[in-house]
């Protein structure tokens, strides 16, 4: 009789265990999600959400978000990893999409939809994502350093300037690579690197950015080369302005700088093109980097229509 209870209760219990919570496996180890999933996160018959992996993922894990409908949408199925999950060089997390561009994360304006807050070492590829809630849509907080955001598109930051409304990809790391990126849409800065004091030595390779829309006041920009930061590399990056945006004062054009600089910033091997149509205001440029000390331009082609209007400024 005692037998038959056991026996019955080891098959009450064994679904339970199947399809509980993620379940540590030890590192390195492979771990999936969906949105929406409530798996052991063990396979991709089983996969669980981003919220469930944080608490098990390791130096060395992987973490796979299963393409599924395409589209993620609530707070526990963004890339938002709690404060202080580190890796280490040589070690890090890798959180990749299925199928590079099979993911969109949805922020309805509501929630975050990538943002580092006191995490090193971390690769996150693979994925669109658009309308996050606050300052970005890849964010790189200040203290997460040694991160790399590649093959990734982004459009459209907040545009409610009481939640920060502010870019597209932006670090106040340090050590940061955007790699093969491309940013579109609303925004005030399309790529940005701020904020992250000397020797943040940022780099953005080979992305695209176009400057389209941002309503509220401040600089507005495709890619900001200074903003109280040291040692951007730029390279092999294509960046431009809609020309049917509808620029302002607060433009400061496509590639240039806010206040605070310290130097030793490089824009190499990239082009920078304003097209026929686009009306240009008084701080408006293709390159506007006069005043950062030690800086390097090599191997840049800038373009401007020839119908390009100009209002109280000339190139």
């Amino acid at each position: 009789m005692l037998r038959e209870i056991l026996i019955i209760i080891v098959f009450i219990l064994l679904p339970l265990q199947v399809w509980a919570a993620c379940t540590d496996q030890g590192s390195p180890y492979t771990y999936y999600v969906s949105d929406g999933g409530s798996g052991n996160c063990l396979s991709s018959g089983t996969p669980g959400s981003f919220s469930d992996v944080w608490s098990v993922v390791g130096p060395g894990d992987t973490v796979i978000a299963l393409d599924g409908d395409g589209v993620y949408t609530g707070s526990a199925n963004m890339i938002l990893p709690p404060a202080g999950l580190n890796r280490s060089n040589g070690s890090p997390i890798t959180i990749s999409a299925e199928t590079d561009g099979g993911i969109l994360l949805d922020g309805q304006d509501t929630y975050n939809t990538v943002h580092l807050t006191g995490n090193d070492w971390w690769v996150i590829e693979g994925f669109n994502a658009t309308d996050s809630y606050n300052q970005a849509v890849y964010r790189i907080s200040s203290g997460s350093d040694n991160n790399i955001i590649r093959r990734c598109i982004g459009w459209d930051a907040p545009p409610d300037p009481g939640a920060g409304g502010h870019g597209i990809f932006s670090t106040s790391g340090a050590n940061t690579l955007f790699e093969d990126c491309a940013g579109f849409g609303q925004a005030r800065k399309t790529f940005s690197s701020s904020q992250a004091g000397v020797d943040s030595n940022n780099t953005f390779r080979r992305c695209w950015g176009r400057w389209e829309q941002y309503a509220t006041i401040g600089p507005k920009m495709t890619l900001t080369m200074e903003y109280n930061n040291e040692g951007l590399l730029v390279e092999n990056g294509i960046f431009s302005i809609d020309p049917q945006a509808n620029t302002d004062q607060d433009n400061f054009g496509v590639v240039s700088y806010d206040t605070t600089v310290y130097g030793n910033g490089s824009l190499l091997g990239s082009i920078v093109y304003i097209e026929n149509g686009t009306t240009l205001y008084q701080w408006d440029d293709g390159i506007q980097l006069g005043a950062i000390p030690n800086f390097t331009l090599k191997n840049v082609a800038v373009y401007i229509g020839t119908t390009v209007s100009l209002t109280g400024y000339s190139i």
